[in-house]
């Protein structure tokens, strides 16, 4: 069959690969999938009593790793917007972030980081290291709530070896999830074939390291692949063992690569292990069973329409809505954020309310000011001190189209500043000089 039939062909293969052109990518409505199909236990995270592990005022802190150039983080931006914070950890270049097409949320919030060795090559110790404690220093030393990781590469002519091409990746992503998470944390990863015992071996080590485990393949995975994802639920406390015997096992791969040896480690957990605990090793072989059996069901379907290409899926647009309205996502298409301006969308904000206020210059609140306030609870207080510049109030736009309102002129400003804040943000301020160092203003 040729190339190009057969990839016209798999476009056809399921309907529900086609909820894409919405509000997100494609990696971004993967995850959508995921998140619903597992009661949103990512963007709303809970512990075994069901009570949200995001504490009262503290952000929802996620990473991204291995992802760009960014679905998955945008998914989780949009469904949090500010209140969330994400590190994101990936290849430098072709494949970077790419910050300037996440529509859907705001990028402001993201922050990506390429380790010590600075390509952001997970395989890299020094990076794994550097990657962990940049993580734990911007988390208050708890690590985030949730990692996403979705590595892969083209194995283009060696197909039928990508889950042994692929082990080192697995390893490392599975490595950088128990050095940054924090206890109770989940994580998902993309894996493809599941065969060899080196790779139900690390799945064997993610199961003692987390309360639950589960083998998925979403929706909106083409069916016809072998891709699948491994879904963890809450870390479990003590896994610094385990982590250590990963970064071991990490360093001695990359020694191996770096030599002409043929020396390889083929297991990382004994086979006659992991047919002891009948339990796991069943639900392997019964997952790898049910996979491969719908696999092949899709490979024929696909096989059906190269041969008839005037074939066409009837069901994709009912169940496409059905999807969307499970997943909780808008059936709206994708379309970068409209350029608003500040007057505009301060009204918008404000939803009506009298402005006139915000021309008044604001005074010190004294008793003899107090007796002239007809009914308190019109007006609202905040404690400010001593300036010869008034407070104001400012805008953002989005990266570093930031606005201050100008009494004077009732107009607003651009303010030409090295700072970026999400769309839609407002708050009322001032502008300083801060002193740092000797004879320094910053």
């Amino acid at each position: 069959m040729a190339y190009e039939i057969f990839f016209l062909s798999s476009e056809f293969d399921l309907p529900k690969q086609n909820i894409i052109g919405l509000e997100f990518n494609r990696a971004a409505m993967k995850m959508a999938n995921i998140d619903a199909m597992f009661d949103f236990m990512f963007t709303d995270p809970k512990d075994v009593y069901g009570k949200s592990t995001v504490g009262e005022n503290e952000l929802l802190y996620f990473a991204d790793v291995c992802a760009g150039p960014g679905g998955f983080s945008e998914y989780v931006l949009w469904r949090k917007k500010w209140e969330c914070k994400g590190f994101g950890f990936t290849l430098k270049g072709q494949n970077d972030f790419k910050l300037e097409d996440f529509f859907a949320g705001p990028p402001e919030t993201f922050e990506p980081y390429y380790g010590e060795d600075g390509d952001g090559d997970i395989y890299s110790p020094r990076n794994l290291k550097s990657f962990q404690k940049f993580v734990r220093s911007n988390t208050e030393g708890k690590g985030v709530h949730f990692m996403m990781a979705d590595g892969g590469f083209s194995v283009e002519g060696r197909e039928n070896e990508q889950e042994i091409l692929s082990k080192r990746l697995y390893l490392c992503q599975f490595l950088c999830a128990l050095l940054i998470l924090r206890k109770g944390g989940h994580f998902v990863c993309k894996l493809f074939d599941l065969f060899t015992a080196f790779s139900v071996g690390l799945v064997y080590l993610m199961c003692m390291a987390f309360e639950k485990i589960c083998i998925f393949k979403p929706n909106t995975s083409r069916p016809a692949n072998s891709e699948r994802y491994i879904i963890c639920k809450w870390l479990k406390e003590d896994i610094k063992d385990i982590a250590d015997y990963m970064f071991e096992v990490n360093e001695k791969l990359g020694k191996y690569s770096s030599t002409t040896s043929d020396a390889d480690i083929v297991e990382v957990v004994p086979l006659e292990v992991l047919k002891e605990n009948e339990e796991f090793y069943d639900y392997i072989v019964t997952s790898n069973d049910k996979l491969g059996t719908n696999q092949i069901i899709h490979l024929d379907k696909i096989r059906v329409f190269a041969q008839n290409t005037n074939l066409h899926e009837e069901k994709q647009s009912d169940i496409r809505k059905e999807c969307l309205a499970l997943w909780k996502v808008p059936d709206k298409a994708r379309s970068a954020p409209p350029r608003c301006e500040p007057g505009i969308a301060y009204k918008q904000l404000m939803q009506g309310e009298n402005l006139s206020y915000i021309n008044n210059s604001p005074g010190p609140l004294t008793p003899n000011l107090l007796k002239k306030l007809d009914r308190i609870f019109d007006y609202h207080c905040v404690v400010c001190g001593e300036t010869k510049i008034p407070p104001s109030l400012f805008i953002g736009l989005g990266k570093s189209n930031i606005y201050q309102y100008d009494p004077n002129s009732s107009k607003w400003l651009k303010l030409e500043l090295v700072l970026e804040l999400p769309a839609n943000t407002l708050f009322y301020g001032e502008l300083i000089q801060e002193l740092k160092g000797e004879n320094a203003v910053v």
